[in-house]
């Protein structure tokens, strides 16, 4: 979370089940989530091996390994690397923009990050 302050639900609810859940293991699996917002990586959440809802901590919060992780990960299983969602507000709406990004483009996707 960036400073404590926690604006959609997938953060509010990511954060409440990390915290809820400290060392035990989950009924479903969380896929690995990136929380960007304001410019800046907020959080990133995953499912341990033994089913087990963890955040990355800060120092392996960064766009190296991210780009690292969200590469290889699956790369001959699924067509699919990552869904990036977008929020927009404006006082008359929320937008939200859905884009799925192929595995072959993930590495120039998160170079624009």
């Amino acid at each position: 979370m960036i400073e404590g302050y926690v604006d959609n639900e997938t953060e509010w609810l990511l954060y409440n089940l990390w915290q809820a859940s400290s060392g035990k293991a989950l009924p479903f699996i969380v896929p690995d989530t990136v929380i960007y917002k304001y410019g800046k990586l907020g959080a990133w959440y995953f499912t341990s091996k033994n089913g087990m809802l963890k955040q990355k901590c800060k120092k392996n919060l960064n766009i190296d390994n991210i780009r690292k992780s969200f590469s290889t990960k699956n790369s001959i299983k699924y067509d699919v690397a990552a869904t990036a969602y977008y929020f927009s507000e404006s006082k008359e709406s929320v937008k939200i923009s859905f884009e799925q990004i192929p595995y072959v483009d993930i590495r120039n996707s998160l170079y624009n990050l």
